[in-house]
């Protein structure tokens, strides 16, 4: 990128830069590489400017530059030389500073280190470093078990001599209070972990995790969240491949779709994952498990249309990366989400039972089994170790007409048959069953 594209570098300055000048225009070129647009290149450069002429003002070293310096800047009452009607600086202001002191850092101008973030207890550390060796959870998992078990151990306590059948039940009763069940699921689930990791260390007396009480869920209590089949290439003809994000926006739909994917897969997917001789894409599932799937005719188009057209040109070996500045990666799966959530209403699907990207893993199973597939074929594609959490509803019609047509005593032997698998997939009995479903007949 060239000087003359950014209007900051055009235009005369009353305040000077000081000894910050010598790095604005390397500032501007790294800027430029991460994306960003000539005006927010000269967004990000007035702050540095002024946080130059600040220091050199206030006899402030550029070497000796702290996170205490920053603060000074921040509170200070602005008159310093220029066209600034306010006189003080706003909370973007001084995020746009602190990237240019980040930048310096890692340039080493400035020597001094940022302030690091709160150390985690070591029980914390000890119980990270035991899921991923010997759980295999992935750094996402470990993250959201971090925050879980933050709020676990205000209530009982870092030393694991206290803990007793009694102690460990009312500090579930009490982390859980007020939350909703989803969140009570999660905290009791990293309660439990956390007690046999210390079983397996020795610091717990054994099965100390059988005195937690048990967050009712009844496990496949109700149909797979699935969108009509129908409306599938709606949802693929509402992106316009002459965006970068459109394309993008494709290729996730269509190995979501096709696939069955998790948001998870489309977030950890790399380049060197995709084997474009062989037409196959390589997924990493749960507990680090490893598969090589087919890639479909058009899925794989689609893919090869965003990283020849659409996929900005930068060192990351991720595969889908986020569309504005700074090109970065998906950050967790709420991403891939929210690119089902912005098609769906692009295309004007409203009535669907959820807005996730889930839904088009539970259509995909669904069409599968509608053209015919297996259930074990299913299962190996979107891997063994989910196939019933995953399990399509095409039978569900037809076990609505039975369970409205007749009880469990008056079947024939092919439709007790039905009756029964669908039950234990249900995990419900006939009374509630019947409830539950006897309004749709």
């Amino acid at each position: 990128m060239t000087d003359n594209r950014v209007q900051f570098f055009d235009e005369p300055h009353v305040m000077q830069p000081g000894s910050v000048a010598e790095y604005l225009r390397d500032f501007a070129s790294h800027l430029a590489a991460q994306g960003y647009q000539s005006l927010s290149i000269s967004n990000y450069l007035w702050p540095a400017l002024h946080f130059g002429g600040w220091i050199d003002a206030n006899r402030i070293p550029l070497a000796a530059v702290t996170n205490e310096t920053l603060i000074g800047f921040r509170d200070h009452d602005c008159r310093c030389p220029g066209h600034r009607k306010i006189k003080h600086v706003s909370r973007p202001y001084i995020a746009r500073t602190r990237y240019f002191i980040e930048y310096l850092r890692g340039r080493n101008v400035i020597k001094t280190e940022s302030v690091p973030s709160e150390p985690l207890p070591a029980c914390i550390v000890e119980f990270s470093d035991w899921l991923l060796q010997h759980r295999g959870s992935a750094a996402a998992t470990i993250k959201q078990h971090h925050r879980m078990l933050r709020k676990i151990l205000r209530v009982v306590g870092d030393d694991p001599i206290t803990y007793d059948a009694a102690t460990v039940r009312r500090a579930a009763i009490a982390s859980t209070t007020g939350c909703g069940r989803p969140l009570a699921k999660r905290i009791i689930t990293t309660f439990r972990m956390y007690l046999r990791f210390l079983s397996t260390t020795g610091k717990v007396r054994p099965y100390l995790d059988r005195a937690l009480p048990t967050v009712p869920q009844w496990r496949l209590s109700s149909l797979p969240r699935h969108m009509e089949p129908k409306f599938v290439p709606w949802l693929i003809a509402s992106c316009d491949t002459d965006k970068p994000t459109g394309m993008r926006d494709r290729a996730v739909l269509l190995l979501l779709v096709r696939l069955g994917l998790r948001p998870g897969d489309i977030v950890t997917m790399r380049l060197d994952d995709i084997e474009w001789i062989h037409g196959t894409i390589r997924v990493r599932g749960k507990s680090r498990r490893e598969v090589r799937l087919p890639l479909p005719q058009d899925a794989g188009d689609a893919l090869l249309m965003y990283l020849e057209k659409g996929r900005p040109q930068v060192p990351i070996n991720r595969v889908f990366l986020c569309a504005t500045a700074p090109f970065r990666p998906f950050q967790c799966s709420t991403s891939v989400s929210g690119i089902v959530s912005v098609a769906l209403h692009r295309a004007g699907i409203m009535r669907t039972p959820s807005r996730g990207a889930t839904l088009l893993r539970h259509t995909a199973a669904t069409m599968m089994l509608r053209g015919g597939a297996t259930l074990d074929a299913i299962g190996s594609v979107m891997f063994p170790d989910t196939s019933l959490s995953t399990m399509p509803s095409v039978s569900s019609s037809k076990c609505r007409r039975i369970y409205c047509a007749a009880s469990p005593r008056s079947l024939s032997n092919e439709e007790r048959a039905v009756f029964t698998r669908r039950r234990c997939w249900t995990g419900l009995p006939w009374g509630r069953q019947q409830e539950q479903e006897g309004d749709d007949c």
